[in-house]
């Protein structure tokens, strides 16, 4: 009971997030966002860059710095659209990669965290 009660208690806290960073990207509803489902079709994964080839382009709706997302959450961005039915993703963890992250552990803390490239030497 005590660990539903726990539970229940950061749902505000939860709401409030959800309604900032829907304010800061500039969304609605992320039921009312287009969604595309794409698979990955080449891995480019090099000692200096984490980016992916995707099996959606122009013709399925994907632009150019649209955020791409599993269901753990943000993973990347389209960096070039190749064709109809293909595209260039660059992963959050590649170097030249920046995202502004919030941490809710105790107290609230704001930053950014940059990607890093794995050595695959």
């Amino acid at each position: 009971m005590a660990e539903l009660e726990g539970a229940l208690s950061d749902v505000p806290d939860q709401v409030e997030e959800l309604a900032q960073l829907k304010s800061a990207l500039g969304v609605g509803d992320v039921e009312q966002m287009t969604t595309v489902v794409a698979a990955v079709v080449e891995d480019r994964d090099t000692a200096v860059e984490r980016i992916v080839e995707i099996d959606r382009g122009s013709d399925d709706g994907v632009a150019v710095d649209m955020p791409v997302v599993t269901g753990q959450g943000l993973v990347g961005y389209v960096v070039e659209v190749l064709s109809g039915h293909r595209s260039v993703v660059r992963l959050i963890t590649d170097g030249r990669v920046s995202v502004a992250v919030t941490v809710r552990r105790g107290r609230v803390g704001k930053g950014s965290r940059r990607g890093q490239a794995r050595d695959s030497h």
